[in-house]
């Protein structure tokens, strides 16, 4: 007997990813309390998972029944008309199965600056003449805002290919979610079995 690919495990699959990147985000909260750790295992996580989504729809064991095939090809053709997602779609694609099959990391780590009154774990004691706008320090990542504060906290924080991780996994998991609605349309009209 034949398997057939369910909608409702992929959806599952999507869950799954989605609840990693919540994860990734609760993490961030945390300011400087930040796990370096955590936050690579749930980017990799998340992104494992999304690209495993991707290959499920398109890619299913010769002993898989794929009823998702025609509406897979028409979403791709359709992200490949445009040029800046595909290639964004695919270079995490590329991160996650070097990730599986190599072992690499796609992540850059850097470091973040946080106003350290912001930080509930942290208690800034100065004199009122500290807070005066000319006695205020400079963001050391001047990438970052705000500009200035009394004092400063520096807490890590995970890049793919220069833009921030979660906001790369947000757009990754963005077209993946398309991805899985198109084919759970499909399904609905039928006629997508092949």
């Amino acid at each position: 007997m034949q398997e057939t690919i369910s909608i409702e495990e992929v959806e599952g699959m999507l869950d799954a990813a989605h609840f990693h990147l919540r994860r990734l985000d609760d993490e961030y909260e945390k300011m400087s309390g930040r796990d370096p750790r955590a936050l690579r295992a749930y980017i990799f996580a998340s992104l494992v998972l999304g690209g495993s989504i991707f290959y499920t729809l398109t890619n299913p064991k010769s002993n898989v029944l794929n009823p998702f095939k025609k509406a897979t090809t028409a979403w791709l053709s359709d992200l490949e008309s445009k040029p800046d997602e595909y290639k964004f779609f695919n270079r995490m694609l590329h991160h996650r199965d070097y990730g599986v099959h190599v072992s690499t990391d796609p992540t850059e780590a850097a470091v973040s600056s946080i106003p350290a009154h912001l930080d509930p774990s942290i208690h800034v004691f100065s004199v009122p003449s500290a807070l005066m706008p000319d006695t205020l320090m400079a963001n050391p990542d001047s990438e970052d805002s705000p500009r200035y504060a009394s004092a400063w906290v520096s807490v890590p924080k995970f890049r793919i290919d220069g833009e921030d991780a979660r906001t790369s996994l947000q757009r990754f998991l963005g077209l993946l979610t398309n991805l899985v609605q198109h084919c759970k349309t499909g399904s609905e009209k039928g006629g997508q079995a092949e």
